[in-house]
């Protein structure tokens, strides 16, 4: 992983990064460049804008990725699909990172909104044929923990595509994978949209939850 300290920060993320969250770890061509993050966009009171960018490619059967992470409070995340056509594997812990209790495979096209509900990880993938961009607003001091996805060599399902086909494999490092649910994001409930829900979440709790956001 590499960073460029100027304004906007820029973090990339190379086939080499991702090695160990990968379906196919032995995949070549470690140097070529999946994601990068834009960071620091735009600010709001203690909130800042970023921009993710997933280029189109496969790395072996599986589809681009990010490397998938926890946020260190449970906290609830904002994106924006700018361009292209993402799948976000959500994922929520029983009493560890062992066991999934519950997972969901988003899909959202350019316009949609999708919000991360309380306690899940995520890991967002790019299924389209063009560039994915990406924006998210997030608490400035929220902290991200990528430990439990490296140990698990990724999320409890990874994504493939085989003969022109999106499938998804469950990944046998799991002790439980639980269900997946393929949904679509629901149209934003009005009170989360002028994201007080991002500094106050407990506040929205009960619409911070996978049966409000997903259909």
């Amino acid at each position: 992983m590499k960073k460029t300290k100027k304004h906007p920060e820029i973090t990339t993320r190379s086939i080499s990064d991702l090695r160990d969250v990968l379906y196919q770890q032995e995949s070549k061509d470690g140097k070529r460049i999946v994601y990068q993050v834009w960071r620091n966009q735009k600010a709001k009171d203690n909130l800042r804008y970023d921009i993710t960018i997933i280029f189109p490619r496969l790395i072996g059967k599986e589809l681009a990725k990010t490397y998938g992470h926890y946020h260190l409070n449970g906290e609830s995340e904002w994106y924006e699909i700018l361009n292209g056509q993402a799948i976000f594997l959500f994922q929520k812990p029983a009493d560890n990172y062992l066991k999934i209790k519950e997972n969901y495979a988003v899909f959202a096209k350019r316009g949609d909104k999708v919000i991360v509900p309380l306690g899940y990880g995520m890991t967002m993938i790019n299924r389209g044929r063009s560039e994915l961009k990406v924006g998210n607003w997030i608490k400035n001091d929220v902290k991200n923990v990528y430990t439990p996805y490296k140990k698990m060599h990724g999320a409890s399902y990874y994504c493939l595509k085989e003969e022109n086909q999106i499938k998804f494999a469950p990944n046998p490092h799991y002790q439980k994978n639980g269900a997946l649910k393929i949904v679509k994001p629901r149209k934003v409930p009005t009170p989360l949209r002028n994201l007080q829900f991002l500094a106050q979440p407990l506040k929205y709790k009960k619409l911070l939850t996978a049966e409000s956001l997903f259909r």
